[in-house]
């Protein structure tokens, strides 16, 4: 009988034979990969916890916990590829002897397994973001697609897990092949699924920030900042097409080992720049905090326009505990501070000059009279609002405060220079 380890798993290319002993491999840049995919989300939530417990403690939300469990998971899943690319995996199928393959066979399964928990939590998280920062307080069409893929999502991966753990059975039929009777699905085709839903989902943590921002009423130098943030999921998109060209050659490709070395490279990059993608406001928030230009903890009745924000103490104490401040404090500025998108957070200190811009929503404007105190605007000021009116706020001093309906989408207010005030009226 021939001896196992002396046999490889397919035949050699013409004029080449077999090596078993120091095979041409692809270990090197799996460890140089492993580095940097581990380094890249390891930074952004590093920032994202310094934000969450020290700059606006008491802030976490859904996203943050789902990112913390996707880059955990994620470790665990470069660990199993780093152990599995040890056993012989970066090698050619030729290189690889008969004895050796049950081995690679089983752990590139649990590498499949494990793959739909990282990735999951990754996309999930993004999207809890984006309906965190651009749908707070309206249901409209951005949040239900936002909803939506949320679930489609949630259910397309539970799916993808368990149809990897049960992809023959019994089990074992997995990775001893013809020698065990039973069935199984073709992971490659699941594969091939599995990478036309991450190219979709990418595409949509752009378009949807993108399309939301690009309609907020705020300089085009402002937006574009505002866009760079989220622009980095880009590249995702980039090396999702790659991974799909990949995936479609896995296909055909005898050189399974081979190729599944190479998809591992840009699955690993992939779900890296996603969990970083999702921690990438805690920068801009981490930038203005140490150079002290982000929004106060505090709250104030007078800022320099002599506007009352809703969710400001006065404003509190009348609308208690279950006011509305509370559902609307959760803007872009709250993500990445005021000087990050030219809005002032809802309920915290800080004002604006005739450039910046304040976000109000559906009943959150207030007025202040010149003795200082605060009185909610009536029905009918919030009806002329609505209707794309403007309503002058006093401050202290008598001087108007030229507050402007700037965008029907968001229901945003700008305050206006006197002179821009004088060419709208």
């Amino acid at each position: 009988m021939s001896d196992p380890t002396n046999i490889s798993v397919i035949p050699p290319p013409l004029g080449t034979k077999s090596n078993f002993i120091n095979p041409v491999d692809q270990l090197t840049a799996i460890y140089v990969t492993s580095g940097i995919v581990l380094a890249l989300p390891a930074i952004g939530i590093a920032a994202r916890l310094f934000v969450k417990l020290v700059v606006v403690p008491g802030s976490h939300r859904t996203e943050d916990y789902l990112s913390y469990f996707a880059f955990a998971s994620f470790v665990s899943y470069v660990a199993v590829i780093l152990h599995l690319s040890g056993m012989g995996l970066t090698h050619h199928l030729y290189d690889i002897s008969v004895a050796q393959i049950s081995g690679i066979l089983y752990w590139v399964n649990i590498v499949y397994c494990l793959y739909s928990i990282p990735t999951a939590a990754a996309k999930l998280s993004v999207l809890f973001q984006l309906r965190s920062i651009f749908t707070t307080g309206n249901r409209n069409a951005v949040y239900w697609v936002i909803m939506v893929s949320i679930v489609v999502n949630f259910i397309f991966y539970t799916g993808l897990f368990f149809s990897y753990v049960f992809q023959c059975w019994p089990r074992e039929k997995i990775w001893h092949g013809d020698t065990v009777a039973g069935k199984c699905t073709d992971a490659i085709q699941v594969n091939l699924s599995s990478g036309i839903l991450n190219i979709v989902s990418d595409i949509e943590a752009l378009l949807i920030p993108t399309w939301a921002i690009w309609h907020l009423s705020l300089p085009l130098k402002r937006k574009l900042a505002a866009l760079s943030v989220f622009g980095v999921s880009s590249i995702a998109i980039g090396v999702g097409i790659g991974g799909m060209y990949i995936r479609v050659t896995l296909l055909t490709n005898i050189d399974q080992t081979w190729w599944l070395t190479k998809l591992a490279l840009l699955v690993t990059a992939e779900i890296s720049i996603v969990i970083f993608v999702g921690c990438m406001p805690s920068f801009s928030r981490l930038y203005h905090y140490v150079r002290g230009t982000g929004p106060s903890n505090q709250t104030t009745t007078k800022s320099k326009s002599g506007l009352v924000t809703f969710g400001s103490s006065e404003n509190k104490a009348k609308s208690g505990k279950g006011g509305k401040g509370g559902n609307l404090s959760n803007t872009m500025a709250r993500y990445m501070g005021t000087r990050g998108t030219g809005m002032t957070t809802l309920g915290s200190q800080g004002g604006f000059d005739n450039e910046d811009t304040l976000e109000l929503r559906t009943y959150v404007t207030s007025t202040a009279n010149a003795g200082g105190a605060v009185t909610p605007a009536t029905d009918a000021q919030m009806d002329d609002l609505e209707n794309g009116g403007q309503a002058a706020v006093s401050n202290p001093s008598g001087a108007p405060n030229h507050i402007w309906k700037t965008s029907q989408v968001g229901q945003t207010y700008s305050r206006l220079s006197d002179d821009e005030w004088s060419r709208r009226v």
